[in-house]
């Protein structure tokens, strides 16, 4: 009589299948980590875009060229001293940087609905 034991076939055969479905549950989950990564990525991208106030809606100088131009089809043969020019262009400025700074406020408010 040997000392040895033998270990069953089928012992081996459900340790290999067992070790098999762990790698495959394994792959499978580093798949999706994989996937959640790009999409979280590309959400940090949007977000970042969408409150980059130099581009877009929130632009300062997107909405100062719209105001500028059409206050010139307003004003037209209106004239204003280099002085008055600047002056304007001040208030403007504080009007806009107003309106941005609102816009962030609604934004960054707590959502309490969907």
């Amino acid at each position: 009589m040997s000392d040895k034991t033998h270990t069953p076939r089928y012992v081996k055969l459900l340790l290999i299948a067992g070790v098999s479905l762990l790698l495959l549950i394994e792959a499978w989950c580093g798949f999706r980590v994989h996937e959640l990564s790009e999409e979280q990525k590309q959400y940090k991208v949007d977000y970042a875009f969408v409150n980059n106030v130099s581009y877009g809606l929130l632009s300062v100088d997107a909405w100062r060229e719209q105001v500028v131009s059409a206050l010139k089809k307003e004003a037209g043969d209106y004239r204003l001293t280099p002085e008055q020019q600047n002056e304007l262009r001040k208030e403007i400025q504080q009007v806009l940087q107003a309106v941005v700074d609102h816009a962030f406020e609604v934004i960054n408010r707590k959502q309490t609905s969907l």
